[in-house]
């Protein structure tokens, strides 16, 4: 029985002190309000590494000039509701500096086919992983 216990806490600690960098994921939470059951609904995300010029423009025609290649629709998966509200989580890697996210919705109406204009989001600063500047050698001697 000590040995079961002993190999448990073992394992336990193991697996605490292993863990690298406790997230190397951003993760942004989308959601829409009041979904309509006659609407399709299309999710597009932008990520770039400054927040000055973005493709997704409030108010602008989703389809000129097309940005339909940044449309995460089809990767959105396991949605829940909270309140009115239905939400996806995505993920975007990080990496050694801060990127800025933004997001954009398109209605599309099931029966005409007739789509909104894009409703933008702001800006949100992903997270970034820690930058190893130390030099490494590792070589048969």
């Amino acid at each position: 029985m000590k040995i079961i216990l002993i190999t448990m806490m073992l394992i336990t600690i193991i697996a605490v002190v292993c863990q690298g960098q406790p997230n190397t994921n951003t993760t942004v939470q989308i959601g829409i309000v009041n979904m309509q059951l006659t609407k399709d609904y299309r999710i597009f995300t932008e990520i770039k590494e400054d927040s000055t010029a973005s493709r997704l423009v409030d108010g602008m025609d989703y389809l000129d000039p097309d940005v339909s290649d940044l449309d995460i629709t089809d990767q959105l998966i396991n949605p829940y509701v909270i309140a009115d509200t239905t939400f996806w989580d995505y993920e975007y890697p990080d990496v050694t500096f801060a990127r800025y996210a933004k997001g954009g919705l398109v209605q599309v109406d099931l029966v005409t086919l007739k789509y909104s204009s894009l409703t933008a989001s702001d800006w949100v600063v992903t997270d970034s992983i820690e930058p190893n500047s130390a030099g490494f050698i590792f070589r048969k001697k």
